[in-house]
């Protein structure tokens, strides 16, 4: 199957997983950092509900209120788009000190041949005033290495 017609029918007809079926957390970037969290969160009580192996990853359709390995929580989800909350335990619902939101998206140009993968990536503090950002420089400095590699070993679920 093409690039096209598995981005069509993933994120356009809403197959599983929808605009997250090129699987983020499927792929070896996200492996380290789920079995860290693992090791520090997953347990069979609070956390048993969450996606945690990689065939949960791969097979669950993302829909809101999936929390996944104890950092990160579907709050919006169209055909194209999904939005997580990140920066703490979803198990916080309320305001939290480290808090931000990625958005995972695909825009299809049938026409063109090509789909555009997005993603979009913003950290606050949500908890007082903001007085320096929200994390040191260096740390926002692999944040961004860590997310594009992210975006980058997704994408092999979908090329050719």
């Amino acid at each position: 199957m093409g690039i096209i017609k598995k981005v069509f029918k993933t994120a356009v007809l809403g197959g599983a997983g929808s605009a997250a079926g090129f699987a983020f957390w499927t792929r070896n970037c996200y492996a380290y950092q789920r079995r860290y969290l693992a090791k520090k969160y997953q347990n069979t009580t609070t956390t048993a509900h969450q996606l945690w192996t990689p065939t949960e990853l791969k097979n669950s359709s993302y829909d809101v209120g999936t929390q996944i390995t104890d950092h990160f929580e579907v709050v919006s989800k169209t055909p194209s788009s999904i939005v997580v909350r990140c920066g703490d335990s979803p198990l916080i619902t309320g305001v939290r000190d480290s808090d931000g939101l990625f958005e995972m998206g695909v825009d299809v140009k049938r026409e063109e041949g090509v789909a555009e993968f997005k993603l979009k990536s913003v950290l606050y503090k949500g908890s007082g005033k903001a007085d320096s950002k929200p994390m040191p420089d260096h740390i926002e400095f692999l944040h961004r290495l860590y997310t594009k590699l992210w975006m980058e070993t997704a994408m092999s679920n979908v090329v050719r």
